[in-house]
């Protein structure tokens, strides 16, 4: 079920993050959580990255050549919290070695626990840009604005439903339209066919005050298909930005990808 919501990140003050045990201080705020989120737990690797990367640039000469830049990476949580990195996408050995040494200071996750009750595994793909001027929080944690996609003045939409006034006519276009656009890109990975690779992903992402699309994160499924589904969301088209009160605004949106073999 496709869900829209409008989210802030918080970040609290700064710190020195010297000693191993400082890094599990990053992760307190999720450890009050009493349900996994996969959603949540990817957004703080994606902080904890950044905040690597911003301590150790002026250090490291050698990562001078990733800021500013893209990071496409998947990673796996095992069944006993371990983080590995499964692809990194960055095609730039500097950037891998950087992020294979990241993921080794983080400390184990709680295990995502499916449906039965039983711990399983399970695999995030997470887009994002390097910056060496990134703000170093302190800690992570997420506060919700409450304000439903309903109660926008304008929902976000393509060009082409920009005369619908109606909210619920708008949605109706959007949905329609994305459907359309999945359709017309949709690839079966090869290696998903191969090892007969089948399930549901979700992809969220946030449509900027410009339309544009950011911070891309695809959950639940494996990580071939989270592949193929990341490449259809990147391909989406330029969108007209939501707004309240008259002022344009960021909204979060989660696309579910289903793959099924006949």
């Amino acid at each position: 079920m496709k869900r829209l919501f409008l989210i802030s990140f918080l970040f609290i003050g700064l710190i020195s993050f010297a000693q191993e045990k400082d890094y599990s201080a990053f992760f307190e705020p999720l450890d009050t959580m009493k349900v996994h989120s996969k959603l949540l737990y990817s957004a703080v690797i994606k902080q904890f990255i950044k905040r690597e990367f911003t301590s150790n640039y002026k250090t490291n000469p050698n990562l001078k050549i990733a800021d500013k830049k893209k990071v496409n990476i998947c990673i796996v949580i095992d069944t006993l919290g371990n983080v590995k990195l499964f692809e990194d996408n960055s095609a730039n050995k500097i950037v891998s070695e950087f992020m294979v040494n990241c993921l080794v200071k983080l400390p184990k996750t709680r295990p995502f626990i499916d449906e039965k009750g039983k711990k399983n595994w399970y695999a995030l793909t997470i887009v994002f840009y390097l910056d060496s001027e990134y703000y170093t929080p302190k800690q992570f944690t997420v506060s919700k604005d409450k304000t439903i996609f309903d109660k926008l003045d304008k929902i976000p939409r393509f060009k082409k439903c920009d005369k619908e006034d109606d909210i619920i006519k708008a949605k109706e276009c959007l949905m329609s339209n994305i459907q359309k656009h999945i359709m017309k890109n949709f690839i079966y990975p090869e290696n998903a066919k191969n090892k007969n690779i089948q399930g549901k992903t979700n992809a969220f992402f946030i449509i900027e005050k410009d339309g544009s699309i950011d911070e891309i994160t695809v959950f639940d499924g494996h990580p071939f298909i989270q592949k193929s589904t990341l490449n259809i969301i990147e391909l989406l088209p330029q969108f007209l930005p939501g707004e309240k009160n008259g002022k344009k605004i960021r909204v979060s949106y989660t696309q579910p990808i289903s793959y099924k073999l006949n």
